[in-house]
């Protein structure tokens, strides 16, 4: 839980869940002069830019960063419908997102506590989740372990799997195509050894 005037979100790779427990903040995704202004929790498929946030007052929200595929089997959706944009918690209407938001707001006052109600939400759900798809699987392995340099077309070749499947189960699973994911990747390591030095 954090409270700051203005923050830069850089693609990761990663799905979100953002709690927001008080106030409003305004996002403004990179190359866009479109803003929308944050007042609800909401989650996200994935993310392939940069998005720029600006409280509008004094704001409280926990978030959680997760692997896409997880959001997937969770909420049992494709995130191609809401890759690179939100999606209202209310709007999606999922049970168990509800009773976690209500349970953070609860304790939203520690954040000790805050981690604790999302660490055991996500290992009570961990056993009873759908059987992932190996060849997915293996392909974010792929190119999570070249840094975002994998062939997905020589990928697929080596692998004999139709190239359009690849793209229709990666995107649902991922929230977005395999050559956008790499990018990402991408991205994100060359920005980590940009920071480091």
């Amino acid at each position: 839980m954090a409270y700051k005037k203005e923050e830069l979100l850089i693609p990761d790779g990663h799905s979100e869940i953002v709690f927001n427990i008080a106030g409003a903040y305004e996002r403004r995704a990179s190359g866009s002069s479109g803003r929308a202004v944050m007042r609800h929790s909401y989650l996200i498929g994935g993310r392939s830019h940069s998005v720029l946030t600006r409280d509008l007052e004094p704001v409280t929200v926990a978030g959680v960063k997760l692997d896409p595929r997880c959001l997937h089997r969770l909420i049992g959706s494709p995130l191609t419908e809401f890759s690179d944009t939100t999606l209202s918690l209310r709007d999606l209407n999922h049970r168990a997102l509800l009773d976690l938001e209500d349970a953070v707001a609860s304790v939203a006052h520690c954040p000790r506590l805050v981690a604790g109600v999302l660490d055991e939400f996500f290992l009570q759900l961990l056993p009873h989740m759908p059987r992932v798809n190996g060849r997915i699987d293996a392909l974010v392995r792929h190119i999570q372990s070249s840094r975002g340099t994998l062939s997905i077309m020589q990928w697929a070749r080596d692998h004999r799997i139709d190239p359009r499947y690849i793209e229709r189960t990666f995107s649902a699973m991922i929230g977005m195509s395999p050559k956008r994911y790499a990018r990402v990747i991408r991205f994100k390591h060359a920005y980590h050894d940009l920071v480091t030095g």
